[in-house]
């Protein structure tokens, strides 16, 4: 079962929490009256009266004049953005934020403007439980947002990714919709085609058609929504009968370094593979050693040309920024990967980003725990290089004047 978790009107809900005052009145953030600024977000009650994110300020406060003018604080609202997916990560590990007003992009949360209300949304892959026990991690979900957040958050659930997310943006704040499995299609033919982010050309050209559900576009034959519309249109037509494959993706830690490969064709070869992976390990290096630090965790997205993923994550033992070491690690999973079809495009994240500092061990610092720091880094060395390139120093004699003869030297073992 696939839930989506919603919460309306994100930033405004966020303002409304910390300011209780500002229920009363219509919302507008963005800048205060009479300033040259654009909207940034707006309430329901804002949106009603014609005020959209992006128009000036000024033609808002013509618009609204009743409403609260407020500047943003988009910091605070990436923070809480991002809490509510930290919160939502002890249901599943699988949660992905949605396509709605917040979304990732070069692996920080940037604003974009959607007709989903301004929400900020969240899918969850819940796996194959049954319909009453999704229903009831459904109901702990709702209520932690709204005990640990401090927000109501609408929850729609149904077999289908896209009919969760329409579910959910269905229902006001505090509610939840469960599409039983088999009756996606039916849920959606009636609702208005305003539910699908589509291009303003293709909105028009389907008016123009009388196509005004999702209903009637599902009743299409797929072979003409393609040859129209192309691979929007043919997807489009799988979303409105209730078929979504899209799997939901584990969402990547906060500070990561990414690098992308899109290929001129789909490739095969294990070759040439390596030699974009290489160069892809080169970049983040030199990302890294500019920016002073290391990562821990290495993911790698292989994306096929029939439009499936490969993915593969390895916490590593020590941070790296050494282009050798995250090559290797490429390599190691391509050997494992087995693609079967071709790649067309190449992504490798390396999260969980600490600063590079360095510390020298000392020798005779016992006392400081150094010396459990030089055991570690030993037996590292001993395990990559071999027993017979170390040796440790003994004493043998403390009274003979040669130091050939007060000292020897111990291979350590392996």
């Amino acid at each position: 079962m696939i839930a989506c978790v919603s919460v309306p009107y994100f930033a405004a809900a966020v303002e409304r929490r910390e300011d209780p005052s500002l229920v009363a009145r219509p919302l507008v953030i963005g800048g205060l009256p009479r300033t040259p600024g654009k909207v940034y977000a707006i309430s329901r009650e804002a949106a009603r009266t014609g005020v959209r994110p992006g128009m000036p300020v000024r033609r808002a406060q013509g618009l609204c004049p009743q409403a609260r003018f407020i500047p943003a604080a988009q910091a605070r609202y990436q923070e809480v953005f991002e809490q509510i997916a930290d919160l939502l990560t002890a249901f599943t590990n699988l949660v992905e934020p949605g396509d709605g007003h917040w979304q990732a992009a070069d692996g920080r949360w940037r604003t974009t403007v959607s007709n989903d209300q301004l929400a900020a949304t969240y899918s969850l892959d819940l796996g194959v439980l049954k319909e009453t026990e999704a229903v009831e991690v459904v109901q702990q979900i709702g209520g932690a947002v709204r005990e640990r957040a401090r927000l109501a958050a609408a929850i729609g659930l149904a077999r289908e990714r896209f009919t969760a997310h329409v579910a959910a943006t269905s229902v006001e704040p505090n509610e939840a919709l469960l599409v039983a499995p088999g009756h996606g299609a039916a849920f959606l033919a009636p609702l208005p085609l305003d539910r699908f982010p589509l291009e303003k050309e293709t909105a028009r050209r389907l008016h123009l058609l009388g196509i005004h559900t999702l209903g009637q576009l599902a009743a299409l034959p797929a072979g003409a929504l393609l040859t129209q519309f192309g691979r929007e249109g043919y997807l489009l037509h799988r979303l409105a009968q209730g078929r979504d494959e899209r799997p939901i993706r584990a969402r990547p830690p906060r500070a990561l370094a990414r690098a992308i490969r899109y290929l001129d064709g789909p490739v095969a070869n294990r070759t040439i593979l390596d030699a974009v992976t290489h160069a892809m390990a080169e970049e983040l290096a030199t990302q890294l050693q500019a920016e002073k630090r290391t990562g821990r965790e290495l993911w790698l997205t292989l994306h096929l040309e029939d439009g499936a993923t490969r993915e593969g994550r390895l916490v590593l033992r020590r941070p790296t920024a050494s282009a050798d070491h995250i090559a290797r690690t490429l390599c190691e999973f391509l050997a494992q990967a087995r693609v079967p079809r071709g790649v067309v495009g190449v992504e490798v994240i390396l999260a969980g980003l600490v600063p590079a500092t360095g510390q020298q061990l000392e020798l005779f610092a016992h006392g400081l725990g150094q010396e459990c720091h030089l055991q570690a880094a030993l037996k590292d060395l001993v395990a990559r290089y071999g027993a017979g390139c170390f040796y440790r120093v003994s004493l043998a004699d403390r009274t003979a004047r040669l130091p050939e003869r007060r000292f020897q030297l111990q291979e350590v073992e392996a």
